[in-house]
Parts: structure tokens; sequence; C-alpha cells
């Protein structure tokens, strides 16, 4: 039983209160008082040698350097030190396995990571304070992360998918070529074998990219996550790329934000320098700064191979939108979108890598065509009706052969059991939200478009949005595809 006696005026020999680590040393004549217990020194674990290795799914504690291939398949694994995955190793994590840090400790990976999930097992890498995280410089509640260290390529492909990275913080300077903070939750240092899907990445911070860093030929490919809440302390939120390549295909980079303090710095969400990634497919929004300057959500993208994004404030052509893109409120995951999204079947299909599920598990194509973000709207085909209670519009032929000398006019006819309820007004709005054609009708429940613009040409192949406009103030969206 503890003592109950109070102690005075003895110094309690706290490990590192100036960086918030206020625990007590192992002699500190505060043993067995407060609320943390910790082993008698004489039984401690040495950190420094192999992890133990459990066949059984309960929990387990690691540290230290892997050196040979190693299978975490606990329910909680809990890391007491450093881990150091070595040039010839692989080490695997099953699904449904929580990975808590007790400490600030990272996870350097020179061999190879396989953290493969699935969408109801999904694995866990959190803090174990994880209540006492806040966006500051402190360690305390946080981990330091996954750090990718010119890690070997003749190893499979490393892989964190269907994981949730969460309270990791970049607050030590690294060594060699790049000496900032950056990168919270995941650091790349000239690697590419690495794959990085379906993943929710929040409330990380970084002083520079609090989500993700690419530099030097780190060329992952990072799809389909959800990266939002993460924080940094300078002007770039969520990733920065230095003389990188990545993929990034259909994530969902909202709500991140930049709590810096200096003026007439320019503030981002995403970071290029000297880099060429690919952005296809990616919603990009609402990320903002404490103090904005120049504030962009992307800073120096190619426009050439950014296509097929709905990115706040973007001027690119090649099918880059800037709209709402109606999230839907769901107990589940924020962040899903509406069937009347702009972002529905809106995708690029010239990605090269798409894998069979979204972030929530569901088919990751559903219709003809893929949508924007991370997330795959259910019942999302080009040619469903579009409903509002028990109204619905049909368009036909959809999608519809631009060159079609039979079929040159998509026909919209109203399909309810009201008789009185009519179409009053048909508009049809480009992928911009421009409105390019207009027509006013009363009385009907049936009308065509002969892919004319206000202006009598022909559009372009693409995809176009029209609003029906009905006699009981009612609106019905959809999408219409035009191929050529």
């Amino acid at each position: 039983m503890p003592p109950y006696n109070n102690i005075y005026s003895v110094n309690p020999q706290l490990i590192d209160p100036e960086n918030g680590n206020y625990r007590v040393e192992p002699s500190s004549p505060a043993i067995n008082y407060g609320c943390q217990i910790f082993d008698d020194p004489i039984n401690e674990i040495n950190y420094n040698s192999e992890p133990q290795i459990s066949v059984h799914r309960d929990t387990i504690e690691v540290g230290g350097l892997i050196s040979e291939n190693t299978n975490w398949n606990a329910d909680v694994v809990v890391v007491t030190d450093d881990i150091l995955v070595e040039s010839d190793a692989v080490l695997s994590i099953q699904p449904g396995t929580e990975v808590i840090f007790e400490d600030y400790y990272q996870m350097q990976i020179q061999g190879a990571l396989l953290a493969v999930g699935t969408a109801e097992e999904r694995i866990v890498f959190k803090s174990q304070y994880e209540f006492l995280f806040e966006a500051d410089s402190l360690a305390v509640g946080a981990w330091g992360g996954i750090f990718f260290n010119q890690s070997n390529p003749s190893l499979p492909t490393s892989k964190i998918s269907f994981c949730e990275l969460k309270n990791a913080k970049a607050l030590i300077p690294s060594q060699g070529e790049f000496n900032e903070r950056i990168g919270g939750a995941i650091r790349i240092y000239d690697y590419s074998n690495l794959i990085i899907s379906n993943n929710y990445i929040h409330n990380n911070l970084a002083f520079y990219a609090g989500a993700i860093f690419c530099y030097k030929n780190a060329n992952p490919i990072i799809f389909g996550n959800l990266i939002t809440e993460n924080t940094a302390l300078k002007n770039v939120a969520a990733i920065y790329n230095g003389y990188s390549y990545p993929r990034v295909y259909n994530n969902t980079i909202v709500g991140n934000y930049i709590d810096n303090q200096e003026e007439y710095i320019e503030t981002c969400t995403i970071k290029n320098f000297l880099s060429k990634p690919h952005f296809y497919n990616n919603i990009i929004r609402d990320n903002e700064a404490n103090i904005p300057y120049l504030h962009q959500q992307i800073w120096e993208a190619k426009e050439f191979y950014t296509r097929n994004n709905n990115i706040q404030n973007i001027d690119f052509d090649n099918a880059n939108i800037d709209q709402d893109p109606i999230f839907m409120n769901d107990e589940n995951w924020n962040y899903q979108l509406e069937l009347s999204s702009p972002c529905v079947d809106s995708g690029s299909e010239k990605i090269d890598f798409i894998p069979e599920l979204d972030l929530a598990g569901n088919e990751r194509v559903i219709g003809n065509i893929i949508d924007m973000g991370c997330f795959e709207a259910e019942l999302a085909s080009a040619d469903d009706d579009v409903q509002v209670s028990d109204i619905s519009i049909k368009s036909c032929p959809n999608p519809i052969n631009i060159n079609s000398k039979n079929n040159n006019c998509v026909k919209f006819s109203l399909n309810n059991s009201d008789k009185s309820v009519k179409i009053e007004m048909l508009e049809i709005y480009n992928l911009k939200g421009q409105l390019i054609k207009s027509k006013k009708i009363e009385n009907n429940n049936m009308l065509n478009w002969n892919l004319k613009d206000k202006h009598k040409q022909t559009v372009n192949s693409g995809i176009y949005f029209y609003n029906c406009k009905l006699s009981n103030k009612k609106n019905i969206q959809g999408k219409i595809v035009v191929i050529q």
C-alpha cells in the first residue's frame, strides 16, 4: 500500500520537466506516491534486445532493434523505446492491432513495414496518453511518427493501409540533408517503394507538414486517405514534397490548420519544392492558417499533373473544379459524399493505382467513373435516377456520345405520381460551375438538351450538371457525361 503521509521540501527528481515530462526517476522519493506506477528497476526490460513477439492476441511490449522478419500479432503492442527496423528485416503488423507509444518514441524503417489492416479491423498508431495531446511543441501525449529512411528497395513494397495514425509529432531535428522538424505522422527520405492507402491521418503535428513529408526522391503512392485536423506551427499544414514525385490520388484533405505566429510567410496546405507530384481526384478545401499570407491550398503544383481535383480557389483547367463537395453528415465517417455532389463520378480514369475498396470499405468504383476524394458515394451511377422524395428525373442517354448521328440530345423525363408537378426550368452547368445553358418551359414533364451552349455551340466532351426547377419549388440535380 502506498503511504498516505505527505512529504515536503524534497526534490521529486522529475525526468525532464522543462520539456513536459513530469514522470519521476526510478530513484525518486515520490515512488509509490501520486497517480503513476513504475516498475522495479531491478526487473526492467532491456529494450536494446530483440522485441518480444507473441503468437496470441494479447498485450506485448517492444522496443529497440528489429534485425529479422518480425510479426506483431497482438491486441495491443506497447512501444517502450524507439523502434529501428534494420535494412534486411520486414516488420508485419496484423489487422486490429493497437500500437501504443508510452512516450515520445518513433519508428524508423530501413527495411520494410507491412501495416495492413482492414476496414473492419484497422491498425491504430497512437500515444498512450492521447488525452494529454495538445497542438504545441511539447512531447507530452505524443509519439514520434514513422520515418522511412532510405529503406531497402529490394524488400517487398512497404504498405500502410487501413490504419489510423494520430497523436504523432515531429519535434526533433533530423540528421543529414534535412534538419527541420517536418512530417508529423509519416516522413519519407529517398525511398519510393511505399503505398499509403485508405488511412485516417488526423491530430498530428509538425513545424512543417502536420501529416506527411516526402524528401529527395521520395515517390510513394498516397491514395484514398482522409487527412484532417493536423497542425503545422510554420507554414505547410498537411503535406510537404521536396525533390520528390509522389502520386497523390483520391485523398480528402480538409480542416488542417497552420498555427503560425509569423507574418509575411506564405501559407499553404501542400507545398511542392522542385517536385512534380501527380495530384488526381483529390478534394482539398477549407485548410486554414492563423495568420494567412498569400494563402493557397497548393503551392507550386504543375498544372499538367493536376487533374480532376476539387481544390479551393484553383484556376487550373484539366477538369479541376472549385465547388462545394456537398459532404454528408454520417455517424461513422465525416466527409462522405452526397449523391448530388459534383465530386461523384468526376475523377480521372488515368491513374495507375486503384484499390478494390475505399476508406469506408465500400467498393472503390461504383458506377462508370471513380469519385473524387477518399469515399465512393454509394449507388452513384451516371445513369441512375436522381430522386427527391417520390419525384425523379430520368436523363437518357447518359453517358451520351457527342458524335452520335441517331441520338444527339439528352431527354429529361419527370417521373412523379402527382401529375400537377411539372418542370419549369432546365439549367446546365460545366465543371467550373458556370451556367452554359438555361431553358425555361411551362407545364411539361419532358424536355431535351441538344448539347448546345447558350451561344449555340456544341459543348466539348466532359462532365456537366443539370438542375431542374419544378413547379412545386423543388430542385432536382444530376450529372451528364458527354463522351466522344
